[in-house]
């Protein structure tokens, strides 16, 4: 049977609290480094969560790597999705 883990203090219980490498990966926007893995990736996996759980969908460019390098602000990335995907 699955156990949900239904806040931070469950989740620090579980895992530990966070080292600080993994805390400084967090940011708000689109760093130059994260924008150079967006750019050079050929797909991603587009995820939701909601009360029936989680679900992810495969994204992929129409050819080659993906259009990350065109950002909507820092918060936002635009790229082309290949038909049937």
């Amino acid at each position: 049977m699955t156990e949900w883990i239904r806040d931070l203090d469950e989740l620090h219980g579980h895992y530990g609290t966070p080292m600080a490498p993994a805390l400084r990966k967090v940011t708000g926007h689109v760093t130059p480094a994260y924008g150079g893995f967006i750019t050079a990736s050929r797909f991603c996996i587009l995820s939701t969560v909601g009360p029936e759980g989680t679900d992810g969908s495969p994204r992929a460019a129409t050819l080659g790597p993906m259009d990350g390098g065109r950002y909507a602000g820092r918060r936002h990335a635009r790229r082309n999705q290949r038909a049937g995907l």
